[in-house]
């Protein structure tokens, strides 16, 4: 196994954040780098099942990340690898030293991440969209004393 590995979440990853992730999967140290593209099929076909359609969406991917190797020095290799989820595919491999990801995990990858004993780096590739404020309009129901909304009647 590699003493570094980089694990794509997000398949629409742009080829300098390729790049970058497997730099810092590499370190100054030089770490042996796998990049792993999952390549999720659904429990009704077979693990084998070929979906040459997917598969060529995936394909610049690996041929991005075999470039950035090839040009930053890298020793290591980048494969698709076919899986049932992303957290089985994790589970699945020997713990490495260093663990990238390259996109934003779900919950059921944080958690299998949680126990992993490596050191874990991740990379967004979208930027981070700011989340709405939930009161920024009139509450629905307002607590204590109000004053009256039109003129008083008499």
């Amino acid at each position: 196994m590699a003493e570094a590995l980089v694990l794509v979440v997000d398949p629409d990853a742009a080829a300098p954040l390729v790049a970058d992730a497997l730099a810092t999967a590499a370190g100054a140290n030089g770490h042996r780098v796998e990049m792993l593209i999952p390549l999720v099929i659904p429990s009704t076909l077979p693990i084998g099942a070929e979906l040459p359609g997917v598969a060529g969406l995936l394909n610049p991917l690996r041929e991005a990340a075999v470039e950035a190797m090839w040009a930053q020095g890298i020793s290591g290799r980048a494969e698709i690898a076919p899986c049932r989820s992303l957290s089985a595919l994790i589970e699945a491999l020997e713990a490495p030293a260093r663990i990238v990801l390259l996109g934003a995990p779900d919950r059921r990858l944080r958690r299998a991440l949680r126990h992993a004993p490596a050191e874990l780096i991740t990379i967004p590739t979208r930027p981070a969209q700011p989340r709405a404020r939930l009161l920024q309009r009139r509450p629905a129901m307002t607590l204590g004393a109000t004053t009256p909304a039109g003129p008083a009647r008499r």
